[in-house]
């Protein structure tokens, strides 16, 4: 009964120490986002696709991430189970590392294919693309890689 008790203490205390983790991440990518897209030399790379739904449908950018993020809830709940193992994966970064896993591909190369397929077509829908969304493409997937590594080794999650 305690081992039992003590295992449960456990799984609840590493499921807060993720959702921590899940907060904190969001909020720096939150502000990551923002800082690009203020600075003027175009979005990070969701961000384009945003600007380029924005654009297209007369939205503001909170309300074309909204209907962005509605359609990737869609896909989503057919991922579901895969995206809520890890408990730190959106819908985007859900196809990254399930493309990468079910391939045996890297997670960074993965990534900078997706990256330069929104980005086109957040391009095409009339986002603006500059020097940002370019070091975004090239650098996102390997440090994304090398976070969830070091991150997973560390936190022993």
């Amino acid at each position: 009964m305690f081992d039992k008790h003590k295992r449960e203490s456990l799984l609840l205390r590493d499921l807060l120490k993720k959702l921590i983790i899940i907060v904190i991440g969001s909020i720096v990518a939150a502000y990551g986002i923002t800082l690009a897209l203020y600075a003027g030399f175009g979005g990070a790379t969701l961000a384009v696709l945003w600007q380029g739904i924005a654009e297209t449908f007369h939205l503001s950018i909170g309300m074309a991430s909204f209907v962005v993020a509605v359609g990737m809830i869609l896909f989503a709940v057919g991922t579901g189970l895969y995206a809520s193992a890890s408990l730190g994966r959106g819908s985007y970064e859900a196809v990254t590392f399930a493309l990468a896993e079910k391939n045996n591909w890297q997670v960074k190369i993965v990534r900078i294919a997706l990256d330069i397929l929104v980005v086109i077509i957040g391009v095409l829908l009339g986002g603006k693309f500059g020097i940002c969304t370019i070091i975004t493409v090239i650098i996102s997937g390997p440090i994304i890689q090398f976070v969830n590594a070091k991150a997973k080794r560390i936190l022993k999650i």
